[in-house]
């Protein structure tokens, strides 16, 4: 369960340090998913996985991607610590430190929502949708599990803007 929550927390950081990549370019002002987000654990919701009870993420941009660093404590007591470079271009990205999946591919369709879709060994294991709402003040990211080797975890989680 341990190895199911640590991978379920570098899968979604691992998207949110990917999502904001191309879309400053593209898009008019600042990407709307650059930035400190808290997790709001009340409005968040989990199947076949612990929650999260706390956590903070920064979004930065960097030359030819973003950089999100990510910390995390959980509901059975342990914490987490990720930093994750990347793009969302399309491309076959590796994922390090996910016990859910050790690959993603990220589609930006618009500049309010990523598209991730997971691999693990090749095979698909889920999908999470990744929104930053119209106003910009929270982000959404919304798991869906898919395996034809066991349960995946699935997870609705809601992180609101920080005021830094």
């Amino acid at each position: 369960m341990k190895r199911t929550i640590v991978g379920v927390s570098a899968a979604l950081f691992g998207l949110l340090s990917l999502a904001a990549t191309g879309a400053s370019a593209a898009a008019k002002g600042s990407d709307p998913f650059v930035g400190h987000w808290t997790l709001n654990a009340t409005k968040s919701e989990y199947s076949g996985m612990t929650g999260g009870t706390s956590g903070k993420v920064a979004i930065s941009a960097v030359k030819g991607g973003i950089k999100s660093t990510v910390d995390v404590a959980f509901a059975d007591g342990h914490a987490t610590h990720y930093e994750v470079n990347g793009k969302a271009d399309g491309s076959e990205i590796v994922v390090a430190g996910s016990a859910l999946f050790d690959s993603a591919t990220m589609l930006r369709p618009d500049r309010h929502t990523v598209i991730r879709t997971e691999r693990r060994g090749g095979k698909l294991v889920g999908i999470t949708t990744i929104t930053v709402s119209a106003d910009g003040r929270t982000l959404t990211a919304m798991r869906k599990g898919i395996s034809t080797a066991g349960p995946q975890p699935s997870y609705t989680t809601v992180w609101d803007r920080a005021r830094h």
